[in-house]
C-alpha cells in the first residue's frame, strides 16, 4: 500500500509563507543580548503529514521561547521604575524637609516681581497712558511719606513692644493658614523698615510690600526684603482678583483722604481670596492723648478712623467677621495708682489702648 504524501510543491509554499510570517514578527522585536533564538531541528525530515507538524512544533517552541524572554524583559523594566520611584521619593522627602521653606521664600519673591511687572505691562499697554499715573493727592502723600521715619519713633512704641505685637499678628496669619505661595501677603507701607516683612520671611510666610517712598524702599532692599516703590492704590488696581492671601497695612488708613480710602477698601476686597484677611492698625482716637495730643504730632496723618467706623466702612466694602483689638496701652508707671472709680476711668480715658487693630476676612 503506497504511503499517502502531501505535494512537494505545497508543503514548501506553506513553509515559506509561514517562515516569513516569522521573521516579521522577529524584526518587530528589539533584539535582546540574552534571548538565544531556538534553533529547529537539524535534521530534514521528508515532505508530508509528519514533516509539516515537526515544522509547527519547532514554531511553537520558537514563539514560546520568545513570550518568556518579553516577561522577562517586561518584569526587569518593572523592578527598575519601582527602584526609581522609591529613589525619587526620598528625594522629595530630602528636598521637602531642607530646602522647601527656602524655595517657598524664593517664588514668593518671584512671585511679587512677576505681579509687578504684570502691572507696569498694563500700565504701559493702556488705552490711557495716564490711567495709572498718581493723583495730585497721591504725589502729595508720597512727599509725606518722607517724615515718617523721623516721627515713627515718637508714637510707636518701642522695638520691644513692636515687635510684640507684630508676633502676635504673625500668630493669626499661621491660625488662618490663607497665605501661601500662590497667594501671598502684601504689606502696605512698609511701617519700621519692613520689620513685619522681616518676621514673616524668618517664619517662611510668603509676603512683599509696596511703599511710596524711596528711603523705606532702599532700606528694606537693603535687608533683603520684596519690596517696591509704588502707592497701594495703584498696586492693588494692577493685581488679578482672588489674588493675595493676606493684606496687611499699619499706620495707612488714618493718613488716606476719606475718597482714597474707600478706593483701597474696594480694591482689597477684589484682590484678596475668600475668607483672604485684612489687618490693619490705626491710632485709637478713644484714648484722650491720642485723639487730642499725640495723633496730631505727625503731619502727615488726615483724620482718625474711630472703632465704629472702621467697623462700618469694612462690611459696607464686603468684609465680615470682623475683630477690632484695642492694643499698646500705657506702661503701668504712667497709670494712677488711686484705688477709686475717678481714677479708673481717668486711667481707661487717658493711659488705655493707644491703638486699634481691626482684623476683617473677604466675604
Amino acid at each position: 500500500m503506497q504511503r499517502l504524501q502531501a505535494p512537494a510543491s505545497d508543503a514548501v509554499l506553506i513553509e515559506k509563507r509561514m517562515l516569513q510570517e516569522v521573521a516579521a514578527i522577529a524584526a518587530s522585536r528589539p533584539p535582546a543580548a540574552s534571548f538565544q533564538e531556538p534553533q529547529p531541528p537539524a535534521a530534514t525530515p521528508p515532505p508530508g503529514d509528519g514533516w509539516l507538524q515537526a515544522r509547527i512544533a519547532a514554531l511553537r517552541h520558537f514563539f514560546r521561547g520568545g513570550r518568556q524572554q518579553l516577561r522577562s524583559e517586561v518584569h526587569a523594566l518593572s523592578r527598575r521604575a519601582e527602584d526609581a520611584e522609591h529613589r525619587l521619593g526620598i528625594l522629595e522627602m530630602q528636598l521637602s524637609g531642607q530646602r522647601l521653606p527656602e524655595l517657598e521664600r524664593t517664588v514668593s519673591r518671584l512671585q511679587a516681581d512677576l505681579q509687578f511687572e504684570h502691572r507696569r505691562l498694563a500700565s504701559l499697554t493702556t488705552d490711557r497712558p495716564d490711567a495709572m499715573a498718581p493723583s495730585g493727592a497721591e504725589l502729595a502723600a508720597e512727599r509725606a511719606a518722607t517724615f515718617l521715619p523721623g516721627v515713627e519713633p515718637h508714637e510707636s512704641g518701642s522695638a520691644e513692644e513692636i515687635l510684640h505685637r507684630y508676633r502676635h499678628h504673625l500668630d493669626r496669619i499661621r491660625a488662618e493658614r490663607v497665605v501661601t505661595v500662590a497667594f501671598p501677603l502684601l504689606d502696605i507701607g512698609c511701617r519700621h523698615n519692613g520689620e513685619w516683612l522681616e518676621l514673616l520671611r524668618e517664619s517662611g510666610i510668603g509676603a512683599y510690600g509696596v511703599a511710596p517712598d524711596a528711603r523705606t524702599v532702599d532700606d528694606c532692599r537693603r535687608r533683603g526684603l520684596a519690596v517696591h516703590r509704588e502707592t497701594a492704590l495703584h498696586h492693588l488696581a494692577g493685581l488679578p482678583d482672588a489674588s493675595l492671601g493676606a493684606i496687611s497695612a499699619f499706620g495707612v488708613i488714618e493718613r488716606l483722604p476719606i475718597e482714597q480710602l474707600l478706593q483701597l477698601l474696594a480694591e482689597a476686597c477684589r484682590a484678596l481670596v475668600a475668607d483672604g484677611l485684612l489687618l490693619l492698625e490705626t491710632p485709637n482716637p478713644e484714648n484722650l492723648t491720642v485723639g487730642a495730643c499725640s495723633f496730631h504730632a505727625d503731619p502727615t496723618r488726615h483724620r482718625p478712623v474711630p472703632a465704629d467706623l472702621a467697623r462700618y466702612l469694612l462690611e459696607r466694602h464686603g468684609f465680615n467677621r470682623l475683630e477690632i483689638l484695642r492694643i499698646n496701652p500705657s506702661p503701668q508707671s504712667k497709670r494712677l495708682r488711686e484705688d477709686s472709680d475717678t481714677a479708673r476711668l481717668l486711667n481707661e480715658l487717658v493711659h488705655g489702648p493707644r491703638d486699634l487693630a481691626v482684623i476683617a476676612r473677604r466675604a
